[in-house]
């Protein structure tokens, strides 16, 4: 396709007319999809001798025109196949890949549940210690409220 698209800007005024039928697209694959699309739209056939043969008339067309047919149908499947092929190649490629990232995402949340597991534990054991803490500190002040009353009681009797 990109050679069609180089032949084409090579033909002295196509340039111009593809510009006045898609401005600013110039010439690429799009626009002469469309102007293909565009010209197959105006083509009107009635009654044609391939229709009447593909209508059951083996007399309406010769046998090159037949073998022509074919050769374009047997081409024609041959890529579609071929597309097909490389498609499904793509497909369980991409499956596989898929399987691998949804695996490793499996195993990470996995290691992931245990870390915050851990976190907790270690977080409720903190919780824990402070509260001791908070014990052991209301001990440590009842202890210096009680030492300071004694030694309060003890200067005042030496200084009596």
């Amino acid at each position: 396709m990109n050679e069609l698209v180089k032949e084409l800007e090579a033909i002295k005024g196509y340039k111009d007319l593809f510009e006045g039928a898609y401005p600013g697209e110039g010439i690429s694959k799009s626009t002469i999809g469309k102007a293909i699309a565009t010209f197959e739209r105006t083509v009107v056939s009635k009654d044609s001798r391939f229709d009447a043969w593909i209508s059951g008339d083996e007399k309406a067309i010769n046998e090159s025109a037949k073998n022509g047919f074919g050769l374009f149908i047997g081409r024609g499947f041959g890529v579609v196949a071929e597309e097909v092929s490389k498609l499904a190649i793509s497909t369980s490629t991409s499956i596989k890949e898929i399987k691998q990232l949804v695996s490793n995402s499996y195993e990470n949340i996995g290691k992931g549940v245990n870390e915050v597991s851990q976190i907790a534990n270690l977080l409720k054991d903190i919780i824990e210690n402070i509260s001791s803490l908070g014990l052991s500190t209301e001990l440590i002040l009842q202890n210096l409220t009680e030492q300071n009353i004694s030694y309060l009681g003890v200067h005042k009797m030496f200084q009596n």
